[in-house]
């Protein structure tokens, strides 16, 4: 899988894998690079100044992961109460 996000539907496809569909997720998140602070920061203003869409593109994936591991986070424990 090469794109997370279909460009021109902008919808996420559902990953195909061995494993689970969270790991085939996973996996498909580290085809986008995180971004250091100082071009998280560029990134924000550019979006706030100009409304680029590829602006946010990049700061919505490059923030993906963390997104993931927060709501593993909230996941795990209520998990563990139903198994």
């Amino acid at each position: 899988m090469s794109e997370l996000v279909d460009s021109e539907s902008g919808a996420h496809p559902i990953p195909r894998g061995n494993g689970s569909n969270l790991n085939a997720y996973m996996r498909a998140l580290r085809n986008h690079p995180t971004v250091s602070r100082e071009e998280e920061h560029e990134l924000a203003v550019r979006y706030v100044e100009t409304r680029e869409q590829s602006a946010a593109r990049k700061l919505i994936t490059a923030n993906l992961r963390l997104v993931v591991k927060i709501a593993q986070e909230y996941v795990a424990p209520t998990a563990t109460c139903w198994t």
